[in-house]
């Protein structure tokens, strides 16, 4: 496991969305036209909910008022060629019944764009974020009620992404280069087993077929090494192999998507361990049903690692959504997701429902008041795994 330090940087990989705000679920996208601009302080955001099932529990269920603070912001220099982009992010959640639970998180991304030609770009991304999985989640799944606190942990990394070809042209490639380490800061009799460092190499190739429409080929390989080995479970080092076909189009401004599907083998070094091949798929569709009104489509299924226990899970989810602009201030939105997970060396399987809907009002183009309502029912083949929450938040947002 020494070799991968040579690649130890402080960085994290970079997520969709720089960072999740979970209790004050703010969206720098949503603000117009101004939320994200090149200030070191944009967005405010603050919350109060409440949470009638904070230890994610079966059947020591204790609910608690919420109350969140955050703070999101970026600085960029240079121009639409070549670019630096500083970004940061502040999430504070404090519990009324319980002080134990409260957080103090936060996520820094440094990000270089620069363009050669038209046809050759490349990204690089530094990241570092220190962040928190509540209890009853992640490592003390099930297991919410045996920990006095939330479980801290460090994620830092980096991203190279190398782009050759631009949307239109016939042949398009990337290639990608990532690394990260996973540490926990408490709890370490049980978590210094579950400190791991990641490096993925990729490359995904795209040939058009008709105009905005390309057949994709993407194969992707995923090493993970664990800091140290439990002798009483066995290494969980493994490769993963992903090689994904499929499509990506943009039709007249109404839908776009990609669509892959493919196959993921995990082999673990430890060879008590047998080498495991599953289907594996990845689908994105927006579906513009006016120009007020969209639905979102997410589905995808693959190898994960294991949690708590267990050799990996087999997971299999989809998401859809619903956002519609009532008037011009005035929106909404419907999410329904659902999450089967199959965790291969526990005997045990799950699955997850979730129900959410919010409503928005821009009162200007700084000002947002946001009020969410969240349903999530777990069931579980082992009863300590299983429960149901709901969480319900309040939250204005402000851009400066």
């Amino acid at each position: 496991m020494s070799h991968f330090k040579y690649y130890s940087v402080a960085g994290a990989f970079l997520c969709s969305s720089f960072v999740h705000l979970q209790a004050a679920e703010l969206n720098a996208s949503d603000f117009k036209p101004n939320s994200l601009s090149n200030s070191w302080f944009p967005v405010l955001g603050a919350s109060l909910g409440y949470d009638t099932n904070l230890l994610h529990s079966h059947d020591d269920k204790q609910s608690s008022a919420i109350s969140n603070f955050s703070l999101l912001g970026q600085k960029r220099l240079g121009s639409s060629i070549s670019f630096l982009q500083l970004r940061y992010g502040l999430d504070s959640s404090h519990y009324s019944e319980s002080s134990a639970d409260n957080s103090l998180d936060f996520k820094l991304n440094l990000k270089g764009h620069h363009e050669f030609t038209r046809h050759h770009q490349v990204n690089l991304d530094f990241s570092h974020s220190r962040s928190h999985e509540a209890r009853g989640t992640g490592l003390s799944e099930g297991n919410g009620a045996q920990f006095d606190s939330p479980l801290d942990f460090d994620i830092a990394g980096a991203n190279l992404k190398y782009q050759v070809g631009y949307s239109g042209s016939r042949l398009r490639s990337e290639f990608k280069l990532g690394q990260s380490n996973k540490s926990y800061l408490n709890y370490r009799e049980l978590t210094k087993y579950r400190d791991l460092q990641t490096l993925e190499v990729g490359l995904e190739l795209g040939l058009q077929m008709l105009p905005k429409t390309y057949w994709l080929v993407a194969l992707d390989r995923l090493q993970t090494q664990y800091e140290q080995t439990n002798e009483q479970v066995g290494s969980l080092d493994n490769t993963l192999l992903r090689l994904r076909t499929g499509m990506n189009w943009e039709l007249s401004g109404i839908t776009t998507g990609t669509v892959k599907l493919g196959f993921d083998k995990k082999k673990f070094e430890d060879i008590n361990r047998p080498r495991q091949t599953s289907t594996s798929w990845d689908v994105g569709i927006i579906w513009k049903l006016r120009s007020y009104s969209t639905l979102f489509f997410n589905s995808s299924q693959g190898l994960k690692e294991a949690r708590a226990e267990g050799d990996y899970i087999e997971s299999k989810g989809a998401e859809i959504s619903w956002k519609h602009e009532w008037l011009e201030r005035l929106s909404t939105q419907l999410d329904l997701s659902l999450l089967d997970e199959n965790h291969q060396g526990a005997n045990r399987e799950q699955d997850t429902q979730i129900i959410s809907g919010a409503a928005q009002y821009q009162f200007n183009n700084w000002l947002q008041l946001k009020a969410s309502y969240e349903r999530l029912n777990k069931g579980s083949t082992a009863e300590q795994y299983a429960y149901d929450k709901d969480l319900m938040m309040l939250s204005f947002v402000v851009s400066i």
